[in-house]
């Protein structure tokens, strides 16, 4: 039964949608000044966290999943299917309290911080609470797919396990859509650039593999599969020579601007600080795609099989995870008031 196993693991790409992925990396360079926005950039900072606390009583649920799942595969017995049957339904209440939380969160206005429109809170709050709904439409496909493994249908079983894959893509290819626009926002001679591009290749990575589950699914075969996948390989190679020289750039001018200009305010002082703590942490973003195109160059010049698949949405939810650890410590460092 390892077609719905594969079609789980392609849902828990869902683990962070782009806007909050990038929610922390502002350009709180633009506007070094006074203490007002030195204030208003820690409250930016601390709101991220307060969006980001709603989002997570869902999303914990949600990826604490694939091990439950994991063991009820192990088994197939009426009783671990039934024990799934519940934990879904824990994990759609808590994405039902997940989107309580986000539309109760407060919306304050940031507007010394220029910031752009996707990034002020009723935007991010709109896009968590859209990926919230077609997230909560991926759990429910679940059920088709539990009612034919307890009838032992097996044809029903591939049917709901195309559905999934079907709704997975759709997400991916929503978020993708979604980081294309955040992309615009940001200035192309800062890591963050490239960070964004790194993410974007991610989705793009999901994207292509859920494409081949689909093909393998239906026991087709996808010969340029393995082409595309180490042509994304060559893109993040560029990503992580480009982010490095930028963030090292970065940090140099922020290091000599807080020299400069920085002991005589306090306010920039603090901002440049933040700045450059903020550039040395995304440098680990660049460490987390060296390896996700390791693990893309790893897959074998051989015909493509289920294992294959899985291997890299392992490899993808590693990385997002990492991605999105790096962006909360940042955020962190945003919102601290010195």
């Amino acid at each position: 039964m390892k077609r719905p196993g594969l079609a789980f693991a392609a849902a828990l790409l869902l683990s962070a949608p782009p806007a909050w992925a990038q929610a922390g990396r502002v350009d709180d360079g633009k506007a070094i000044t006074s203490d007002a926005i030195g204030a208003q950039a820690s409250a930016y900072g601390q709101w991220l966290q307060r969006l980001t606390a709603a989002q997570m009583v869902g999303l914990s649920e949600l990826q604490g999943l694939r091990d439950k799942w994991q063991e009820v595969t192990r088994s197939l017995t009426p009783g671990g299917i039934l024990f799934f049957r519940v934990e879904i339904a824990k994990a759609r209440a808590a994405m039902l309290r997940s989107d309580a939380l986000l539309k109760a969160l407060d919306r304050p206005k940031f507007p010394l911080l220029d910031l752009s429109p996707e990034l002020l809170p009723d935007a991010l709050i709109a896009s968590m609470l859209s990926t919230s709904a077609q997230a909560l439409q991926l759990v429910d496909s679940f059920g088709p797919m539990l009612d034919g493994m307890i009838a032992r249908d097996g044809k029903a079983v591939e049917r709901a396990a195309v559905q999934m894959l079907a709704a997975a893509k759709i997400l991916v290819d929503s978020q993708a859509l979604l980081g294309t626009a955040m992309l615009a926002t940001v200035d192309k001679e800062t890591p963050q650039y490239e960070a964004m591009q790194f993410d974007q290749l991610l989705y793009r990575s999901a994207g292509r593999i859920l494409d081949a589950a689909g093909v393998v699914m239906h026991s087709g075969t996808d010969p340029k599969f393995r082409a595309d996948i180490m042509n994304i390989a060559t893109q993040i190679d560029g990503i992580v020579a480009r982010g490095n020289a930028k963030a090292d750039a970065s940090i140099a001018d922020q290091r000599k601007s807080l020299e400069d200009t920085g002991k005589s305010d306090a306010a920039v002082a603090l901002l440049l600080r933040k700045s450059v703590e903020m550039d040395e942490i995304e440098r680990r973003t660049f460490v987390v795609a060296r390896d996700f195109a390791a693990a893309l160059r790893a897959l074998p010049d051989a015909p493509l099989t289920f294992a294959h698949i899985q291997t890299l949405l392992n490899a993808l939810r590693v990385a997002r995870l990492a991605a999105d650890a790096i962006t909360i410590k940042q955020n962190e460092i945003l919102a601290r008031e010195r």
